[in-house]
């Protein structure tokens, strides 16, 4: 009953992020709920597509990507998006979801 308190005053929106945060705190696996959860904010304009993301910065269309997720990132929703450089290396991009700004890049 005391989950359902918290649910009260917030928006759909904001109750999947909710849901998001929780999962990724508790390293939950969200799975393929995971492009589901995306593909329908998307389509609500809660948060960019991934094509607009790819869109947003070309050069990650020039790269091998391994592996996209949708997770918080320093509080903000984010593509993390883990690719392959051309020399070899890996390298993770966390983008904002909502407005396309890279977050920060970490190398493997």
């Amino acid at each position: 009953m005391k989950i359902m308190c918290l649910f009260r005053d917030m928006d759909v929106g904001m109750i999947k992020l909710f849901w998001i945060g929780l999962s990724l705190a508790w390293a939950i696996p969200i799975g393929a709920d995971d492009s589901d959860l995306a593909r329908q904010m998307s389509e609500q304009g809660e948060i960019l597509s991934l094509e607009q993301i790819l869109q947003s910065h070309p050069a990650l269309m020039q790269v091998k990507i391994l592996e996209i997720e949708l997770e918080v990132e320093d509080g903000q929703l984010s593509y993390e998006i883990e690719y392959l450089q051309q020399d070899g290396r890996i390298k993770e991009v966390y983008i904002n979801a909502t407005n396309a700004q890279i977050i920060k890049e970490e190398e493997d």
